[in-house]
């Protein structure tokens, strides 16, 4: 219902554009841990627990820049996580003309194996 809520209120040819961490490579090797940034300002880690069809994932913010040196922690659960194939069925039954899928923000093609995002792009 939502993505086709979403394809509605579309302009013309409008696109919809989803993006996620969670990729096919994630969910087939299902890391416990990952170092999502790393700078000398911040670092994120998320510590997951995969549960079923869903995970956990445990955010954990560390601010090192001297003035705003802290920590931060929160959880977001994800009941049913969805992958490639769910998003392609999914815009096909919510009326969506084409589905198109990205690795990376350059356009790279995405490959179920070894892209570490998921880019979808679809067409009204």
């Amino acid at each position: 219902r939502a993505l086709r809520s979403m394809r509605e209120v579309l302009r013309g040819e409008g696109i919809l554009i989803l993006t996620q961490g969670t990729t096919d490579k994630q969910w087939r090797e299902q890391p416990r841990f990952i170092l999502a940034v790393n700078n000398e300002r911040f670092s994120r880690l998320f510590v997951i627990d995969y549960e079923g069809n869903g995970a956990r994932y445990n955010i954990l913010d560390i601010s090192h820049a001297d003035a705003d040196w802290g920590l931060e922690v929160w959880s977001v659960e994800y009941r049913n996580v969805l992958l490639r194939d769910d998003y392609q069925r999914l815009l096909r039954v919510a009326g969506y003309r084409t589905v198109e899928f990205y690795g990376s923000y350059g356009f790279d093609p995405y490959d179920p194996r070894e892209s570490d995002h998921l880019i979808v792009v679809a067409t009204a």
